[in-house]
């Protein structure tokens, strides 16, 4: 398991000599040997020669034998070396070459018998002595022993090294700690053997892995700096904990200098599309001004996308404007032709989704493909196992109930039947077909009516379904509930996405949603946020569709200066206005949205 340390430790390390060290010959290059000699001659010449120029001899032979991927030769050519009569350069070669052999047929039993400390030279350099850690860490983990192997690469850390080795391994312990089971870690915190330096980095590890969001991780990160600001941690963070360039600070939220700068809002300012922009400028401007206390506000420049049509043009202008992010734009095909582009100057926050290319912009949007695969997960997740859809007799049911299916079966659910629903048809009708039982079951409960006997109303229903996902509008809504307890399903749950919900509740209009699960956007369902109360205090349509743009906008400025961290993050999210953000590896945010139910005509907050 070679690294690009050690194979730049390996090129030179071998040449040093530990001071005051009696001296030796050095390893000798692979010239040294003639071309000619065989391996089998350097082992024959090893067994004629003295200790030292014998263990060179067999070192020689090793890393042939290594290069034709021989390992377990290579080892063998290396068993009758006692390291311990050897100059320290020597002997670490020896170590290295039987360790990384052994790795690499996946033997770490072996690889740490022979990277046992009390058979290694007592004085080696600190470089030496960290590509060694390294290779015992891997050994542990090969044992699926990660703790050991933390330790190793915690206790490595502290050697006089160079500040770029000491990072890289701050950078693998993260890595590692990041990784490990929360109970091995609640574990390792409680062990009474840790010292000053392993309890500060598996505290750290639990610190962060307690809090997700950004904004918690932050107050928790500020905490454990104050009981631990001399720890090497603190001092050099991870470049993956902090997403930023390594510097001391370990501040995961972003500085101030990342809330300013220069952003360009790329929206449709002139058109059709007009009040969507202003909808959105609106909503970035106004959290812009209720979350940017204490923070230099960046300077924006408005660009019009039906001026700036290709990506050619909007990144002249980006670059001519020295702009450090753009924002939009709003327009697929336009957020598509960005993703096409083989490199940005700029990085882009769209408010669409992208389709796959070579540089993919990052995405924010309102897609109700996202909302679709919430409400199959949370069916799902509640032991739901067979479904039936219901989704309007319209292009965008067409596409939700796809995404239903899709998801619903990918999940290993069963999609027992599904319903394009036509309210302005036979509704009675349509719902009859979809939930009545199949034809012979009809017979035998008629039968069983003539005979006198009692049938249970769910009886009259097919009885191969336990939830139905649905998508439709607050007035189809209200006639599909009632009718479904008609045909006697009215006790199948029901999740529904957003399209549910107008944003304003009516007791006495929605008793006809009574518990139907939906999921919707935190602006419209949850208590409102200081840029929402700002944005009630001078709008009154923030919960309509146009109304959502509000908080699109809002979000695209609280997302911009965390979208580095998210990235090098895996896990970590921000809570925002049209949900709980994540980035997934297309680069798009993932919105994971909160959940209502319908008591008494008035939707109740649920938990995500």
């Amino acid at each position: 398991m070679m690294n690009r340390v050690r194979l730049s430790f390996a090129l030179i390390l071998i040449t040093i000599f530990v001071a005051g060290c009696t001296p030796s010959p050095k390893v000798p290059p692979r010239t040294a040997i003639p071309a000619q000699d065989s391996i089998v001659a350097l082992l024959r010449a090893a067994e004629e020669s003295p200790p030292i120029r014998a263990a060179e001899l067999r070192v020689e032979a090793a890393r042939r034998l290594v290069d034709q991927g021989r390992h377990e030769d290579a080892v063998a050519a290396l068993d009758q070396v006692d390291t311990r009569s050897l100059p320290p350069s020597l002997a670490f070669e020896v170590s290295r070459l039987r360790a990384s052999s052994s790795l690499e047929r996946q033997d770490g039993s072996r690889a740490l018998q022979y990277l046992d400390w009390a058979q290694l030279p007592p004085s080696m350099d600190p470089a030496q002595a960290v590509e060694l850690a390294e290779l015992r860490a891997d050994a542990y983990e090969q044992q699926d022993d990660p703790l050991s192997a933390l330790r190793e690469l915690i206790i490595s850390s502290q050697l006089e090294i160079d500040h770029s080795t000491r990072l890289y391994l701050h950078e693998r312990i993260w890595r590692e700690l990041t990784q490990l089971n929360p109970n091995l870690l609640d574990s390792a915190v409680r062990d009474q053997r840790n010292g000053y330096h392993e309890q500060g980095w598996f505290e750290l590890a639990q610190t962060m892995a307690s809090r997700r969001d950004h904004t918690g991780q932050m107050e928790a990160l500020e905490q454990w700096q104050i009981l631990w600001q001399g720890h090497p941690a603190a001092i050099e963070p991870p470049q993956l904990l902090t997403g930023m360039q390594p510097s001391p600070s370990m501040a995961l939220l972003p500085t101030p200098a990342q809330h300013g700068g220069r952003i360009g809002l790329l929206l449709p300012f002139s058109g059709q599309l007009s009040q969507a922009a202003t909808n959105i400028s609106e909503g970035f401007i106004t959290a812009m001004q209720t979350q940017g206390t204490g923070f230099p506000q960046p300077h924006l420049l408005m660009l019009d996308s039906a001026q700036i049509s290709t990506p050619e043009q909007l990144f002249a202008v980006a670059q001519q404007q020295q702009l450090n992010l753009i924002i939009g734009p709003l327009d697929r095909s336009f957020v598509n032709a960005i993703a096409q582009q083989p490199f940005h100057p700029v990085p882009v926050l769209a408010l669409n989704q992208a389709d796959p290319g070579p540089s993919m912009p990052y995405q924010l949007d309102l897609s109700s493909e996202q909302e679709a695969i919430e409400v199959a997960e949370r069916a799902f997740r509640d032991g739901h196992r067979s479904i039936l859809i219901i989704t309007p007799s319209a292009a965008w049911g067409d596409r939700l109930e796809r995404t239903f299916t899709r998801h619903f079966e990918s999940l290993g659910g069963r999609v027992a039947g599904s319903l394009r629903a036509d309210t302005s048809a036979n509704l009675s009708g349509q719902i009859s077909s979809l939930v009545a039982t199949d034809p012979r079951q009809q017979s035998s409960i008629a039968l069983r009516i003539r005979q006198g006997e009692k049938i249970e109303p769910e009886e009259r229903r097919r009885q191969d379904v336990d939830a139905i996902l649905l998508a439709a509008s607050p007035q189809d809504a209200r006639q599909i509930q009632p009718m479904l307890a008609y045909h006697y399903a009215g006790d199948i749950p029901i999740y529904a996405t957003s399209h549910l919900y107008d944003g304003q509740p009516d007791r006495t209009r929605d008793t006809d949603l009574n518990n139907i699960q939906f999921t919707d956007l935190p602006w419209r369902i949850r208590e409102p946020s200081p840029t929402h109360q700002a944005m009630r205090a001078a709008r009154t349509s923030l919960y309509d569709d146009l109304g959502k743009l509000y908080a699109l906008g809002a979000d695209a400025y609280t997302l911009f200066p965390y979208l580095q961290q998210l990235a090098s993050t895996p896990g970590s999210y921000i809570e925002g206005e049209t949900g709980r953000l994540s980035l997934d590896q297309q680069n798009r945010i993932v919105r994971t949205l909160p959940w209502a139910i319908f008591r008494n005509g008035i939707p109740q907050p649920l938990d995500y």
